[in-house]
């Protein structure tokens, strides 16, 4: 009997330590983690596979506890109802059904046939069901979908808590998260620029959204273009830089000869990759400002201000520096009342470059350099005069020095904003300009007056074999020959 018992124990405690080991397989199997099928924090789909590592001991069937949390409308992850639910599967995975805008936690246990149970697992990443696009609303289309201007500001709005990127043609927009708010700038080429905006949430839904923007550059019957020629490549043939209106640089670049020049296309210049944008009336002018070899930017716009952009490249790359403001020797910026149109010239003859300015009430004021050639100073401003009156040509005054008669001596041109275009011939070969007599242009019986805002650029691009002269009326008129 004591051998009976003994026996029995023994079987009792077998029985103990095999069920002990049962429930220690269970439990650290369990225990090991949660993991998804092709699952991450946020998905799309309607059903979600769960699975997890199975136990190596008996199971009956695994318990699952579901957390389920639908998020109210238009409050994101913040508000939210949550309700608790059971559900039990025989194998080492479920596959839940998933609705929009629902998370879910799951947490599970092994049970044995016998009954016992693991404890349960620990609750897995919590992962949100997002089945819907976002939706998105343009809020700066023109009415009709045409632009003059080249740059573009597209601008919407979303409706989409889990947003994740907003590209327009590729390039990633600026999203304001709190505001629900996005915008980008496009640069448009001339005809009908297609526009794709598209935007991701985290989920992987994808909205597209395409629209049609014409852009109409500036023709034969748009004004206010300042054109300005120079070799901007130094490759020997005349380039032209064109300041547009809207306060950008186009440059024309001539695949011909200063004979027969050939304008292919444009381009906008641009600093650190961003095109310049001056504000209004943008009037180029390039010059070595700086002494060193390479030439400089400066630019005067509709408010009047010059800036000034350091060239950082070379002589046949241009790079510009973010612009400056050039002061005088009493601290003030030079600019003048309006429409600003610079023109830096030798005035005086002393080997030192003098800025002069065109001005919107028609006056030209001139900056003297006081300082060095490489490290300019400037003088309080004067207004040039002729007979001991200022000269002043009623509207917005684009101002030219050059030799018109070639007689070795300064003569000035000014146009106005009328269209007429004054020339004041200069008495003397060297020194500063004696300016004695005011005319208009004449070809043959009459007066040329084009309307707009043009400007005149004497050069010598030999075409009808003399000087000619070039206006700013369009892209499609600026060579007249005068």
């Amino acid at each position: 009997m004591k051998n009976i018992v003994r026996h029995l124990s023994l079987w009792n405690s077998l029985r103990a330590l095999a069920c002990t080991i049962l429930l220690y397989l269970v439990t650290v199997q369990v225990n090991e983690a949660l993991s998804y099928f092709d699952q991450a924090t946020y998905f799309k789909e309607h059903k979600a596979l769960i699975s997890w590592a199975p136990s190596r001991g008996a199971v009956d069937h695994y318990l699952m506890e579901i957390t389920d949390t639908q998020f109210f409308a238009g409050s994101g992850q913040k508000n939210g109802l949550t309700k608790i639910c059971q559900a039990t599967t025989p194998l080492p995975f479920y596959q839940l059904t998933c609705k929009h805008n629902h998370s879910y936690q799951i947490r599970v246990k092994a049970v044995s046939p016998s009954g016992a149970s693991s404890p349960y697992s620990e609750t897995s990443i919590l992962f949100m069901c997002d089945q819907k696009k976002p939706e998105i609303l343009f809020s700066s289309l023109p009415a009709p979908p045409n632009v003059q201007a080249p740059i573009f500001a597209l601008t919407g709005s979303f409706d989409e808590s889990n947003l994740d990127t907003i590209t327009v043609n590729g390039v990633a927009a600026t999203v304001n998260a709190s505001e629900k708010h996005f915008e980008s700038r496009v640069e448009l080429i001339p005809g009908n620029n297609l526009i794709t905006l598209k935007a991701w949430d985290l989920a992987g839904n994808i909205t597209t959204r395409d629209l049609e923007i014409a852009y109409s550059p500036l023709s034969s019957t748009d004004e206010n273009l300042s054109p300005f020629e120079v070799d901007y490549n130094n490759d020997g043939t005349k380039d032209l830089l064109v300041g547009t209106a809207e306060g950008m640089i186009a440059l024309l670049t001539n695949t011909g000869t200063d004979s027969q020049p050939v304008f292919a296309g444009y381009d906008f210049l641009k600093v650190d990759g961003i095109t310049i944008d001056v504000g209004t009336h943008a009037k180029p002018f390039m010059v070595d400002y700086n002494n060193d070899g390479i030439r400089d930017l400066l630019v005067g716009n509709g408010e009047g201000s010059l800036l000034y952009y350091a060239n950082r490249g070379n002589t046949t790359h241009s790079s510009f520096a973010q612009p400056t403001t050039i002061y005088d020797v009493h601290g003030n910026r030079l600019a003048v009342d309006s429409y600003c149109t610079p023109c830096i010239v030798d005035w005086d003859d002393d080997n030192k470059k003098d800025i002069m300015l065109g001005s919107g009430t028609g006056a030209l004021v001139l900056y003297r350099n006081e300082g060095s050639e490489s490290e300019p100073l400037f003088s309080p401003p004067t207004q040039i005069e002729i007979d001991g009156k200022k000269i002043n040509v009623t509207s917005p005054a684009v101002p030219v020095v050059a030799d018109w008669n070639n007689d070795g001596g300064k003569d000035l041109l000014v146009r106005n904003q009328e269209g007429e275009c004054f020339l004041f011939l200069n008495e003397v070969v060297r020194g500063e300009p004696d300016l004695f007599r005011a005319e208009q242009f004449q070809m043959g019986d009459s007066k040329p007056s084009l309307s707009g805002f043009p400007v005149p650029i004497p050069f010598y691009w030999n075409r009808f074999g003399g000087e000619s002269y070039l206006d700013g009326n369009s892209y499609t008129s600026l060579n007249h020959p005068l």
